[in-house]
């Protein structure tokens, strides 16, 4: 069973991404397989971040999971995000961005662990 180490990255400014960097490049020599999972990030920042993490990390999975005022609820009702989707109506039209990005992230790990 392979080890993955997941890095998060909420983006605000540059001196949110050094940290990241420095975390990553940290991890290389211990960790066969990282992730950085950009998430709580504002849209028109996440293509440039995205582009950057590749260029700077070739072998690493970069990953995006938009922000959602639906996560907290995870952790208030004890609701995994796909739960709340199936309650159906107004909670999985305001996910209906986020699913198809959790399903990648998850098929990933679920491929990867």
């Amino acid at each position: 069973m392979a080890n993955i180490c997941a890095v998060p990255l909420s983006y605000q400014s540059t001196a949110d991404l050094m940290p990241a960097v420095k975390t990553v490049t940290a991890l290389q020599p211990h960790c066969a397989r990282i992730i950085i999972l950009i998430n709580n990030t504002s849209p028109e920042h996440v293509a440039d971040l995205e582009h950057i993490l590749r260029q700077r990390f070739p072998k690493v999975a970069v990953f995006v999971v938009n922000h959602s005022r639906y996560i907290s609820r995870i952790a208030d009702d004890g609701l995994t995000v796909f739960e709340i989707a199936e309650l159906g109506g107004l909670e999985r039209h305001q996910l209906r961005h986020i699913l198809p990005q959790i399903e990648t992230l998850y098929g990933y790990l679920d491929l990867h662990s």
